[in-house]
C-alpha cells in the first residue's frame, strides 16, 4: 500500500453510482470520455466497502465498529476527550407501502433554531438515560453519555434515499438503541418547530439515525497527507492521523497541487443529490462536469509527471469498483474505453 509521501490524487467519487446500479437505462446518453478512458486502461478491482465511510476507515486500519461519532466530534473543532459518542443525525422518514423510506439531514434545510428545539426535547425526554444531544451544525448531531453500540450500523450517507428496513442497527445492543430511534420519533413529530416546517411544505424532522457509536482513537494508519472534503468524519479522520485538511475542492487545482507533495483524498460528492432524487438528466449533467473538470485535469497531470498515480474510488457494496491508473496505464492505447454501465450488463 503507498504511503502518504506518494505522490499519488485519491478521488472518492460516490456519485459514479447509480443507487439502483442495475438500472441500465440511467446510462444511456451518458457522456464521460475522460472516466471511460481511465477505466479502460487502468487496472480495476472490487470494492467491499458500502459507503465512503467505511472505505476511509478501512483505509486508516480501523476494524469493526470504528468510532465515526466522535470522529466526527473532532472534526467540528471539539475535543471529544475519552467519552463514549453516537451519532444522532436528523431525518426525515416517510412510510411508503410498509416501508420507512430516509431522507437525510443535509437535504431538509435546518435551521439552527430548529436544530435547538429538536435537541432540547430530546435533552428533555432522554435526560433519565442520561443521554445528552448537541449540535455540530444544524444537519449533523451527536449524543454523549449512553454505553455500548449496536455491532452494524450504516450511516446516512449510505440510508439517504433508501428504505431503513435493511439498515437499522443490529448486534448485541441494537434493542436498547431501537427504542430509543422509536422514541425520537414520538419526540419530534408534533413539536412546533415541525408543524411550522409542515405549514411550509417542508418536511419534518421527525427522527433521528443513530450510528457511528464509539470512543475516539487514533487510527492505526496514515495513508494521507491531506485530504479534502466537507465530511466531519473525514476531517476528524485526517485531524487524528495528523493530515491537514481543506473543504470539499469546487476545482481541482488545490487538490492536484497537494498531490505533488503527497498522497492527497479528495471526497467530491457532486451528482449524489441528483441521484437521491432520482433526476438522471441532472446525474448524468453533474457526472459530465465531473469528467470535465476533474478528471480531465487529473489525467493531464499523470501525463505531465505532476503525480505518479491517479486512484478513483467507487464506494457501493457489491457495486463499488476502484481504479488505479500510471503513465504506464495511459500508454495502453491499445485497451479500449470501458463505458459506466448498471452492474452485470
Amino acid at each position: 500500500m503507498a504511503g502518504m509521501n506518494d505522490r499519488v490524487l485519491h478521488l472518492l467519487l460516490p456519485a459514479l453510482r447509480w443507487p439502483d446500479a442495475r438500472d441500465p437505462r440511467v446510462y444511456d446518453g451518458l457522456s464521460v470520455p475522460t472516466l471511460e478512458r481511465l477505466v479502460g486502461r487502468g487496472e480495476r478491482r472490487s470494492l467491499d466497502a458500502t459507503s465512503p465511510e467505511a472505505w476511509l476507515a478501512e483505509r486508516h486500519g480501523y476494524g469493526a465498529a470504528p468510532p465515526f461519532a466522535a470522529l466526527a466530534v473532532l472534526g467540528a473543532g471539539i475535543d471529544p476527550g475519552d467519552g463514549f459518542w453516537t451519532a444522532a443525525d436528523p431525518v426525515h422518514l416517510r412510510p411508503q407501502g410498509a416501508e420507512l423510506f430516509l431522507t437525510g439531514g443535509r437535504h431538509l434545510g435546518i435551521t439552527p433554531d430548529e436544530a435547538s428545539a429538536c435537541i432540547a426535547a430530546l435533552d428533555r425526554f432522554f435526560a433519565e438515560d442520561g443521554l445528552r444531544f448537541r449540535q455540530l451544525t444544524p444537519e449533523r448531531w451527536v449524543a454523549t453519555g449512553a454505553h455500548g453500540s449496536p455491532t452494524r450500523t450504516a450511516p446516512p450517507s449510505l440510508a439517504h434515499g433508501r428504505s431503513v428496513d435493511a439498515l437499522l442497527p443490529t448486534g448485541e445492543g441494537a434493542r436498547s438503541w431501537m427504542q430509543r430511534f422509536n422514541e425520537a420519533q414520538m419526540i419530534l413529530h408534533p413539536l412546533p418547530a415541525n408543524e411550522a416546517r409542515e405549514a411550509r411544505g417542508r418536511p419534518a424532522i421527525n427522527s433521528v439515525w443513530f450510528w457511528g457509536g464509539g470512543v475516539a482513537a487514533p487510527p492505526p494508519m496514515q495513508p494521507f497527507a491531506a485530504v479534502h472534503a466537507d465530511s466531519l468524519e473525514a476531517r476528524g479522520l485526517a485531524k487524528s492521523s495528523g493530515a491537514s485538511t481543506a473543504p470539499a475542492p469546487t476545482d481541482p487545482a488545490a487538490c492536484l497541487a497537494a498531490a505533488r507533495t503527497g498522497a492527497v483524498l479528495c471526497w467530491i460528492d457532486d451528482g449524489i443529490d441528483d441521484a437521491a432524487h432520482g433526476d438522471v438528466a441532472a446525474w448524468q449533467t453533474a457526472l459530465g462536469r465531473l469528467d470535465r473538470d476533474f478528471l480531465a485535469p487529473a489525467e493531464q497531470a499523470l501525463r505531465a509527471a505532476q503525480i505518479d498515480r491517479l486512484e478513483i474510488i467507487v464506494p457501493a457494496g457489491r457495486d463499488g469498483f476502484a481504479v488505479t491508473v500510471t503513465r504506464g496505464a495511459l500508454r495502453r492505447f491499445w485497451r479500449r474505453p470501458q463505458r459506466l454501465q448498471a452492474s452485470g450488463a
